[in-house]
């Protein structure tokens, strides 16, 4: 288990094999399991998949590194924290990813 991911690595993982991919790689590195995430409600946003307004919000906090521009989990050590956020559609279970 990995417990930084440089940010950089994370943007290049996006343009070479997609968002989602890049985020699935920063879950699975750091070991992080949909049993780790809170769920913290829902909303009634439209699935861009199946146009049904049903999703799940399950939520984890990530830290920020500022001079190192790297993400960590351990948010002892973070700059500045950040909310990530997972939307997962109850209905055909395409999810997205939203970090505030």
């Amino acid at each position: 288990m990995s417990e930084f991911l440089r940010l950089e690595d994370l943007i290049m993982g996006c343009s070479e094999t997609g968002y989602e991919e890049a985020v699935v790689k920063l879950l699975q590195d750091n070991g992080i399991a949909v049993d780790d995430f809170e769920h913290v409600g829902k909303c009634d946003s439209e699935c861009p998949n199946c146009g049904v307004e049903n999703f799940s919000i399950w939520q984890r906090n990530i830290g920020f590194i500022n001079n190192n521009e790297m993400v960590t989990l351990d948010l002892d050590k973070a700059d500045n924290i950040l909310e990530f956020e997972i939307y997962l559609c109850n209905n055909c279970g395409k999810w997205t990813t939203y970090i505030e």
